[in-house]
């Protein structure tokens, strides 16, 4: 019996200490991501962030969002200041943290998604990009029923999947 308290007891030290340690990674993994983007910083960002939220919504921020973004509004909008909140683990790989975000122009509360992968904590923000908006390639060299053609717009391409019949 005094066995199985010693037992009980240690696991639950160990537990202890691994949440605490899972807490200060995500705490810091958090503020390293909030505080890039929340002062434009979008680049500094990536390094906090997983791969897909660097494909997907980083490089939709950088080249769709921040070409259009006024400058002045950028520089009128820093610095943001980043208050970390509660943690929240969703699972032993997924968390949710909590912020505020208070900039000169205005404060915000929201939560950051982080997922734990190679045992590093990592930003989770994905978005739905429209397919319009993704950079496509452009095909000189490409035919349909041996007429050329040249895809240069979204709303150009032409259907390629009459007739496939694609099973999921």
């Amino acid at each position: 019996m005094k066995h199985l308290k010693t037992v009980i007891t240690a696991s639950f030290v160990l537990l202890l200490a691994s949440c605490n340690s899972d807490d200060k990674a995500i705490r810091k993994t958090a503020q390293g991501y909030l505080d890039a983007m929340g002062n434009y910083e979008i680049e500094a960002a990536k390094p906090y962030a997983t791969k897909e939220t660097c494909e997907q919504t980083l490089r939709f921020v950088i080249e769709y969002i921040m070409p259009k973004t006024d400058t002045n509004y950028i520089n009128s909008n820093r610095p943001a200041t980043i208050t970390l909140g509660d943690i929240t683990h969703t699972s032993d790989t997924t968390a949710t943290i909590a912020y505020h975000k208070k900039t000169p122009i205005k404060e915000e509360n929201g939560t950051l998604d982080l997922v734990k992968r190679n045992d590093e904590w990592q930003a989770q923000v994905l978005i739905n990009v429209p397919t319009i908006l993704l950079p496509m390639k452009t095909y000189d060299n490409d035919s349909i029923d041996g007429k050329p053609i040249r895809v240069t717009r979204a709303d150009s391409i032409p259907d390629l999947t009459k007739g496939i019949n694609i099973q999921r």
